[in-house]
């Protein structure tokens, strides 16, 4: 199969660091996701799962968090750019499938809006979804 119609999968999944107010939001890519989440991640909560192609055959995957973050809430991804090649995937997703890590905060303000629903862009690939979408409620 070319390397281009070969199809992956990612996982958002979200660790509760401080309940209502701080997350960590893993994105995680492979071909197969399930006994690797299963094993590990028994605790976190499951958000968007999707599966994609890759446009071009030494290709990679982009988060993009180009939207104006609401209010009282910060979102600060661990690396930049955000991305997964999928050479990596194709590499070492049998033993540690890459991802991308987030971190999510909300401030206890009152004027912090209580439910934040942040879209999140993905290049770089072709799939049914065009952007996953945090949606957490402050506690």
């Amino acid at each position: 199969i070319p390397p281009t119609l070969r199809m992956y999968f990612g996982q958002v999944l979200y660790e509760v660091k401080r309940p209502g107010l701080e997350w960590l939001m893993r994105v995680i890519f492979d071909r197969d996701l399930s006994r690797y989440i299963n094993d590990k991640f028994n605790d976190a909560e499951f958000g968007d799962s999707f599966s994609f192609t890759f446009n071009d055959a030494d290709g990679y995957i982009e988060l993009c968090f180009n939207e104006v973050v609401p209010k009282g809430w910060s979102i600060r991804p661990h690396k930049t750019p955000v991305i997964a090649s999928r050479y990596n995937i194709e590499e070492y997703g049998n033993m540690s499938p890459p991802e991308c890590l987030i971190t999510i905060t909300a401030t206890p303000d009152e004027d912090t809006i209580k439910e934040l629903n942040y879209p999140v862009t993905m290049r770089g690939i072709t799939s049914d979804i065009e952007k996953i979408n945090i949606v957490l409620t402050r506690g």
